[in-house]
């Protein structure tokens, strides 16, 4: 059974999304990852299909929505699966409706938010002012970080469905 993640980082400083990526794959053993802002892959050849991305300003990274809009067709046809590196839990909804197509929202066997991290030193000015804003509004709700159980779920979700399939 073959797994492919594709995720971006885009101006996902933490590199949360990689991290989170990553993280994942350590729990399988025929797992290809790609950073789609960097390479080109074809999911026709994968079993499964996992695709991640961090959300900024409630949108994914660009190389994420062009992966989407360009391999649709494939990815129905393909048990597929998403993550977000989302901060703002309460924004989910709103997120997956404005920014995965409603064919692959309901086709996918699972979506899960990983949590995010925030890492100041390497954002710019701009960012930093909005980044610290969201911490200090967000930061008395949740912890602001990868949430474990969330890695948990989505790795018993994806065996689930390579038993299934």
């Amino acid at each position: 059974m073959k797994i492919l993640i594709v995720y971006a980082c885009g101006r996902d400083g933490a590199r949360t999304t990689e991290k989170a990526a990553h993280q994942l794959a350590s729990n399988f053993e025929q797992v290809t990852l790609v950073d789609i802002a960097n390479e080109t892959v074809n999911p026709s050849e994968f079993d499964i299909v996992v695709v991640g991305s961090p959300v900024y300003d409630h949108r994914f990274e660009k190389p994420v929505k062009a992966f989407l809009a360009k391999y649709e067709a494939d990815l129905l046809t393909k048990s597929f699966a998403f993550f977000i590196s989302l901060v703002e839990y309460e924004t989910l909804t709103k997120v997956v409706t404005r920014e995965i197509p409603v064919s692959l929202r309901n086709h996918a066997f699972t979506f899960e938010n990983v949590g995010g991290e925030i890492v100041l030193d390497n954002l710019g000015w701009y960012d930093k002012i909005l980044a610290r804003s969201m911490m200090k509004n967000e930061g008395k709700k949740h912890e602001i970080e990868l949430m474990r159980e969330s890695f948990e779920e989505l790795t018993k979700k994806i065996k689930d469905e390579m038993e299934r399939i």
